[in-house]
């Protein structure tokens, strides 16, 4: 690989593996922070079809991110399973579709 192309190349390979490594260190890990919270609206989702918790008061929760993350959380999960392995797909897919369209990009953006 030489030149720029082998560069970006080497950089989206590098970063699939740090990715990948992450995500695997977290597989069998108890989920924690945002996690629990995301995990319950995408329940929420395909159980409803809202993404919406009402926790009593006049807030609603996991409404701070747009609702297509817990659709396609909600999605990931039907497949894979309501565990927390199926909700971690949706963020080993999410990797992979940006580092696609990053590679896809590049090309275009690089093409002589």
């Amino acid at each position: 690989m030489t030149g720029t192309r082998g560069y970006w190349k080497s950089l989206a390979l590098i970063a699939a593996g740090i990715g990948g490594a992450c995500w695997g260190a977290n597989i069998g890990k108890p989920l924690r922070t945002d996690e629990i919270i995301f995990k319950s609206m995408a329940e929420v989702c395909g159980n409803t079809g809202k993404p919406v918790i009402h926790d009593g008061s006049w807030t609603s929760i996991g409404l701070w991110h747009p609702p297509l993350l817990h659709y396609v959380n909600a999605v990931v999960m039907a497949i894979f399973g309501d565990g927390d392995f199926g909700f971690r797909v949706s963020a080993l897919l999410g990797t992979l579709t940006g580092l696609f369209f990053l590679a896809m990009g590049g090309r275009v953006a690089l093409r002589p």
